[in-house]
């Protein structure tokens, strides 16, 4: 993927949003604080 056709700030926007969905995902389908009060 040419990575020098997005802008340096577009591409951290991106990987935020990405990283934020796939955050709420995990937590959804994985519950951690669960885990934490269950140990």
């Amino acid at each position: 993927m040419p990575l020098k056709k997005y802008p340096p700030s577009s591409a951290g926007v991106a990987v935020t949003f990405q990283s934020r969905m796939w955050l709420l995902f995990s937590l959804e389908a994985f519950p951690v604080h669960q885990l934490f009060s269950a140990s």
